[in-house]
């Protein structure tokens, strides 16, 4: 880092934001939402399968259950399905990677909405006991992201290296560092673990802890119409 130069001697410290700028995490988001929604048009709907389950009137046999189990899975090896559940992941890769900077409830939503797959999310509704779809398929994407796509590995290979290395030099020059970042706070610290680096840093600060803050200043600006020098 010694061709970078000092920093002027005006900087007394340095705030990182995360996504996009330490590390592409955004991308392991959009591809778990594809995940998410490729799976609710390939798996057998939760509900379907405790219907088979609890037929008594039938008195249905294991080997009944297992033999109308596996009807019901057969149109998933055909063609058309896959290609449909194929279909909707590029979709939802698609709307995220166009939306990127909004909320997550936004981003949900609009997934909903544009992949029209409430009636798919009703037995993750149930399982998460949230009663808005949008709230159970974020939950949904939240396991696969943790589950399969931010591994240390995924996430470490997902650094940028130059911005790590001003990290680095800054860190050297004793310039005390922090981040700050719409992430929760304790995802953000599980990012900086797997980049080796949460150790610069001397304050991390996510969306949980300024909540309260940015509501108060928008209540501001709505009631009273200021400009962000009353801010």
């Amino acid at each position: 880092m010694g061709e970078v130069g000092r920093f002027p001697e005006w900087v007394e410290a340095i705030v990182f934001d995360l996504d996009g700028t330490l590390v592409e995490t955004e991308l392991l988001k959009a591809r778990s939402y594809a995940k998410v929604a490729q799976e609710l048009h390939e798996c057998v709907p939760e509900d379907r399968l405790r219907l088979l389950q609890s037929d008594s009137d039938c008195q249905k046999t294991i080997r009944d259950v297992q033999s109308e189990r596996e009807e019901i899975l057969h149109p998933i090896v055909a063609p058309a399905t896959i290609s449909e559940g194929q279909k909707c992941a590029d979709r939802a890769m698609k709307v995220f990677l166009t939306n990127l900077g909004a909320t997550s409830e936004y981003i949900a939503r609009k997934l909903v909405d544009e992949l029209e797959i409430e009636p798919l999310l009703r037995p993750a509704m149930e399982r998460f006991g949230e009663e808005e779809p949008w709230k159970a398929l974020y939950k949904l994407r939240k396991e696969m992201y943790y589950d399969t796509f931010a591994t240390e590995k995924n996430l470490y290979e997902s650094r940028y290296p130059e911005a790590l290395k001003i990290v680095e030099y800054a860190r050297q020059s004793g310039i005390p560092l922090a981040v700050a970042t719409s992430s929760s706070t304790g995802d953000a610290e599980r990012v900086l673990e797997a980049l080796r680096i949460r150790s610069d840093f001397k304050f991390v600060v996510g969306r949980d802890q300024v909540r309260r803050l940015i509501v108060q200043c928008f209540s501001i600006i709505g009631s009273q119409a200021c400009g962000p020098d009353v801010i």
